[in-house]
């Protein structure tokens, strides 16, 4: 009895460690994001606007699903590929010099 007593004890606590905590009462929801894992086009067709329309097909997606934002993660030095993205509207996430690659691009919910 003594065993069963203290690993219960033992067992609840481990579920309050684990256990999520509950959003504040009055927290706004966490924006549903739709995250872009990967987009290559051959390099032979580069320049062609493949690129811009498979971005564009993507936030169509997105906007359907009434995602509030979008977000990548492109290689810092790939100067190509973040002027690219800049000029669809996405943003460096956090802005400031210790950037790491993510982007965002918060979406309007009228685009769809």
């Amino acid at each position: 009895p003594l065993f069963r007593d203290r690993l219960r004890i033992g067992l609840r606590s481990l579920q309050r460690l684990y256990r999520p905590p509950a959003p504040a009462p009055n927290a706004a929801p966490k924006p549903r994001t739709f995250g872009i894992l990967s987009i290559a086009v051959h390099p032979q067709f580069t320049g062609h606007g493949i690129g811009q329309r498979l971005m564009e097909a993507e936030e169509a997606q997105a906007c359907a699903g009434s995602f509030a934002r979008m977000q990548l993660t492109v290689e810092p030095d790939n100067r190509p590929a973040v002027r690219f993205y800049v000029r669809l509207g996405w943003q460096r996430n956090p802005p400031g010099a210790e950037w790491t690659g993510e982007m965002i691009k918060p979406l309007s919910p009228h685009t769809a």
